[in-house]
This record gives C-alpha cells, sequence and structure tokens, in this order.
C-alpha cells in the first residue's frame, strides 16, 4: 500500500487552523478552555474519516474539574499495535504583558498592525523580526497552537491514507500552564485506549 502523505499546500492548512486556534481565548483556569475543546471538536468532526468513525475521537471528561475541562482526542486506526502519540496543550497563559493591546492578543494579523503602530518603541531584533514577516504574533502561537495546529494538519492527512501501517492519536490538553490536570486525565485515557484496541 502506498503509504505517501499529500503534503501539498500543507503550509496553508496550518497556518489557516494556527490563526482560528489562537482565535480562541483559552487562557488556564478560565471557562475559556471550554472554547478550545469546541474548536478541536468542530475541526475533528468536519474530517471525513472522523465523521465516519465518531467512536475514534471526543472528548474525556476530567473528574471532579471545577471547570467542567475535557482531554480532546482523536485516533486513526491503522493496521497493527504500533501507535504514534501526538500531545499538545490548548491553554494559554494570561495576557496582562501585552499591556495596552491585549485586546489584540487573540488576532494574530490584528496584532501585527497594531505592534507596527508602535514599533519605534521596541527593541532593535524584536522590530526587526516584526518587520521581515516572518512572524505570527499571538497568544499561544508558539507555547504551543503552533505545535497543536501542525499536529492537526497531519492527522487530516494521515487519515486520508489507506491501509495505514500503525496507529496515529492526538491529544490535545487542558491546563498545562497550571497543574497539568488534563495530562493526568490523558493517562487514564491512553489506558482505555490501549486496552479497547490492543495498542503499543
Amino acid at each position: 500500500m502506498d503509504q505517501t502523505i499529500d503534503m501539498k499546500d500543507i503550509d496553508k492548512d496550518i497556518d489557516a487552523i494556527l490563526k482560528a486556534y489562537v482565535a480562541v481565548n483559552s487562557e488556564t483556569c478560565t471557562p475559556g478552555e471550554k472554547g478550545a475543546e469546541a474548536f478541536l471538536l468542530d475541526y475533528l468532526g468536519n474530517i471525513p474519516y472522523f465523521a465516519q468513525h465518531g467512536d475514534h475521537f471526543g472528548s474525556y471528561e476530567i473528574q471532579d474539574d471545577p471547570l467542567e475541562r475535557s482531554v480532546c482526542w482523536a485516533m486513526v486506526k491503522g493496521e497493527g499495535e504500533e501507535t504514534v502519540i501526538l500531545l499538545h496543550h490548548s491553554d494559554v497563559v494570561g495576557v496582562e504583558d501585552f499591556k495596552t493591546l491585549k485586546r489584540h492578543a487573540f488576532c494574530p494579523d490584528r496584532l501585527e498592525e497594531e505592534l507596527k503602530k508602535i514599533s519605534a518603541e521596541l527593541q532593535s531584533e524584536a522590530r526587526e523580526d516584526l518587520h521581515s514577516g516572518d512572524y505570527l504574533f499571538g497568544r499561544g502561537a508558539a507555547d504551543m497552537k503552533g505545535g497543536g495546529a501542525i499536529q492537526l494538519a497531519l492527522l487530516k492527512r494521515y487519515s486520508e491514507l489507506h491501509g495505514l501501517k500503525g496507529n496515529l492519536i492526538l491529544l490535545a490538553l487542558p491546563d498545562e500552564e497550571n497543574l497539568s490536570a488534563g495530562m493526568r486525565a490523558a493517562v487514564n485515557l491512553l489506558a482505555e485506549l490501549k486496552e479497547k484496541y490492543g495498542l503499543r
């Protein structure tokens, strides 16, 4: 079977996913974290593989969590037991350090425009980065919704393969910036998936 992934235009997909993901204000320990969960479930539900395999993705509730957060997960089930796990966190730290620009912290394009208006106040290295056009700004873009966007784009492409050797699981964790409640819940989720599907 052909195991070649079509990488055409993946950069555009990653950029679109990332900007939409960053737009979700998912500050840690706030109800906004549920917004990231909704975003992820919507994205996954629109991938044909998961529309056809509704039991291969979902949210896994964190027990006794006051904010009722859940771990979002998805699995592309292939042949065999070997399994790779893609992992990122969906919460972000607060935006107080953005000061007067904090209302733009979750809109990369607008934030870049606003930063350019005050670029004279920035340190020279930051100013050069800003004007280079090589960077995307916004809370969570690097830590770590950028990684999450790459994982989501890859997961979609792997879901399009036929006869995939092995399995792929994606985990998106809340509460990483605080007490890691998401990862602690994910350990139980992984144990359940391992048992149910015979994964290694």
